[in-house]
């Protein structure tokens, strides 16, 4: 495991995107939690994302814009499976991913902005997000590519 404050691998490095200029507040993970007894994991707790790159909302008023957002009731994406031998080592850590979210809603690149420590955790909660829908950001209306921080938690349930 890499030290904490260690740069991710290389294949986790952004490519040459412009940097963003105030980064977001990371508010509340999504949690993949999962009792030490044998059970299915828990539904994911989801609160508002942090969008990136100054899509700032609006109120939905013509000229404005409105950031991506993971966490519309109707997307329906689920937490990512709690690895089983993450489970059994008793890993747990909160995993940031820096995701561009295309027009169509789909994750067009995901880079892993902090890691969890456990290389399972991380690729869990990268392959989860690669399948979710997103609520594609907006200005003056029509659908825009943009950037969105979406934190992903791993927690054992004791």
């Amino acid at each position: 495991m890499p030290p904490a404050g260690a740069p991710a691998s290389q294949a986790a490095r952004a490519p040459s995107v412009p940097p963003v200029a105030a980064p977001a507040k990371t508010d509340s993970p999504i949690t993949s939690t999962l009792p030490l007894a044998r059970s299915a994991p828990a539904a994911a707790s989801a609160a508002g994302p942090a969008a990136e790159a100054g899509h700032g909302a609006n109120d939905g008023k013509a000229g404005g814009s409105t950031p991506a957002r993971y966490d519309a009731d109707y997307l329906h994406n689920p937490a990512p499976a709690y690895p089983a031998a993450s489970r059994r080592l008793n890993e747990q850590g909160t995993v940031l991913l820096r995701v561009r979210v295309g027009r169509d809603g789909r994750a067009r690149e995901i880079e892993m902005l902090e890691g969890s420590g456990s290389p399972r955790l991380d690729r869990a909660a990268s392959e989860a997000v690669r399948r979710w829908r997103f609520v594609p950001a907006s200005e003056d209306g029509a659908a825009v590519d943009s950037w969105l921080r979406v934190p992903i938690a791993f927690r054992l349930e004791r």
